[in-house]
Parts: C-alpha cells; structure tokens; sequence
C-alpha cells in the first residue's frame, strides 16, 4: 500500500506522457490505471479501484515507462509487470493512463 503523503500528478493517457516532462527526466513512483469512460480530474488519487499498478524507478521515470510500453506491446522483456500487462491485454490500451510522483518511497 501506498503512503499516503505522497502527491501525483493529474492522470495523464499513457501514450501522452510527453507532457510530464518534469517527472519523466526524474526517479520517482508511478501509478497506471484504466479508465474506459471517464477520467477523474485534478490530482490523481491512487487509491482508486482503477489503478492496476504502482511503480518506483531509481531511474528516469520516463525510461521506466517506455520499458513498460516495449514489453506491454511486445511480451518481451524491459519490464516484469508490463509482460504481465501483454498476457492479459496484448498491448497498451488507449484507456491506459498514468500518475507520477518524483517523491519515492524511500524518502518518506
């Protein structure tokens, strides 16, 4: 379970995780979640039923997440839980979207 100190950024599709420059270029902790029909605004909450999975990189949050894609749209390994995604789904859905933080779990 997440702390709950931790703030996100609004959700964001994950194909247009362009525009959280800022959070991409630093580690930090991420969380994706589906939403089919409507998407919540303002801050993400990550307590929601829709996320399917939270994420903590020591790297660049962008390199993190463009390993997620690769494995999720191709099954083959840059990413364990974006393998697991490819089983289920076989590629990133349009309805795939993401929340970052540049705050990690160890710092809190």
């Amino acid at each position: 379970m997440l702390p709950s100190k931790i703030t996100f950024t609004d959700w964001i599709q994950l194909s247009q995780r362009f525009f959280l420059t800022r959070w991409m270029q630093l580690p930090g902790v991420y969380a994706l979640a589906h939403f089919p029909t409507e998407v919540p605004s303002g801050k993400a909450d990550p307590f929601i039923r829709e996320v399917i999975y939270y994420g903590e990189s020591q790297n660049p949050l962008g390199i993190r997440l463009r390993n997620f894609i690769h494995s999720a749209n191709t099954g083959k390994h840059a990413h364990s839980a974006g393998r697991f995604y490819h089983d289920i789904f076989r590629e990133v859905k349009d309805f795939l979207y993401v929340a970052a933080s540049h705050q990690r779990f160890s710092r809190l």
